[in-house]
């Protein structure tokens, strides 16, 4: 009785691995808070609900523009960031979007507000911008 070939059989087990539905990034955790008083409060949230990772923050007040943003991305599973925008209005913080990404490759880097474009933008290590927010509503 003759053997199957392994050819075969390897390329119908790569096309079931590359043609199944990729998993799509999910929701940041629910109960964000939506508006504080100072950043202390947002970021005890997050840092409570990270699960596994490790949040980054970033304040910046560019112009008219006074925006917050923390986000966190899990050291295991999908490789997805997790974001929460906040905007300063009226003495409080105000949060402005709560969502994800996942990148192509890689993991984000760093944030930062382009007050000419007024968005925040999530940088990977090449300089690449995996995400945009617009902060327009931020401003004064």
């Amino acid at each position: 009785m003759p053997h199957p070939r392994p050819l075969p059989i390897l390329l119908a087990l790569a096309l079931a691995i590359f043609a199944a539905p990729r998993a799509q990034a999910s929701t940041p955790p629910e109960g964000a808070p939506r508006s504080a008083a100072k950043v202390d409060e947002i970021k005890a949230w997050v840092e409570l609900h990270k699960g596994l990772g490790s949040p980054d923050f970033l304040e910046a007040h560019v112009r008219d523009l006074h925006v917050f943003a923390a986000w966190n991305i899990p050291t295991s599973g999908l490789n997805t960031t997790y974001y929460w925008v906040y905007c300063r209005r009226a003495g409080a913080w105000t949060l402005l979007k709560a969502s994800s990404f996942q990148p192509a490759e890689d993991q984000t880097r760093y944030a930062l507000v382009d007050p000419v474009k007024r968005e925040l933008r999530f940088v990977g290590p090449k300089e690449e911008t995996f995400a945009t927010v617009s902060v327009a509503a931020c401003g004064e």
